[in-house]
C-alpha cells in the first residue's frame, strides 16, 4: 500500500547524511510518492493517511506536530486541485511541476520554521532538501507507478 511504502521513505529519510558544510539533515522524500497517488489515484492515499505520514515525520524529527503533515497535506491539496491537467503530462512536465510544488511547499516550511522559531534558516538546509528530493523524484515516481499497477491489478 502507499501508505506503508510512504512509511518506508519517512524512516529513509531520517538516515543520518553529514553533507559538508551543512550540518545533520533529513529528506522528506515521501513527497514524491504523495504527489504521484494524489495524481494518479487519489483514493488510495487520502488526506487522511497523508497527515499521519506526516504527523510521524514531525514525531521523527523532533519538530512542532504538524509542521510538516501541514506541508505534506498542502502538496496533496495542491496535486488533487490540477489532477486533470497534471494528468494528461508526459513525465518531463510533470516532473518540472513536481520541482514547482514542491518548490512551494519547501517555502512554506521555511515560512512555518520561522514562525515557530522567530528566526531563519539559512537557506543552504532548503536548497540541500530540494535538490536531493527533486533528484530522486524519478526514482520514487517509479515504485510509484508499479505500486499503482499492482494496486490496480488486485481490484
Amino acid at each position: 500500500s502507499p501508505f506503508f511504502l510512504g512509511l518506508f521513505l519517512i524512516l529513509l529519510g531520517q538516515i543520518p547524511t553529514s553533507l559538508m558544510p551543512y550540518y545533520h539533515q533529513s529528506f522528506p522524500f515521501v513527497v514524491g510518492v504523495i504527489f504521484y497517488f494524489a495524481v494518479f489515484n487519489p483514493k488510495v492515499l487520502n488526506v487522511f493517511l497523508v497527515f499521519l505520514l506526516g504527523l510521524l515525520m514531525d514525531l521523527l524529527t523532533t519538530l512542532p506536530l504538524g509542521f510538516y503533515a501541514f506541508g505534506f497535506v498542502f502538496m496533496f491539496f495542491m496535486a488533487t486541485l490540477f489532477q486533470s491537467y497534471l494528468i494528461n503530462m508526459v513525465f518531463k512536465q510533470l516532473w518540472i511541476v513536481f520541482g514547482l510544488f514542491f518548490f512551494c511547499t519547501d517555502v512554506l516550511w521555511a515560512f512555518l520554521f520561522f514562525l515557530i522559531s522567530g528566526t531563519w534558516v539559512s537557506t543552504g538546509f532548503w536548497f540541500v532538501q530540494y535538490i536531493f528530493v527533486c533528484l530522486t523524484y524519478p526514482f520514487f515516481c517509479r515504485l510509484s507507478g508499479f505500486l499503482n499497477r499492482r494496486i490496480l491489478e488486485v481490484q
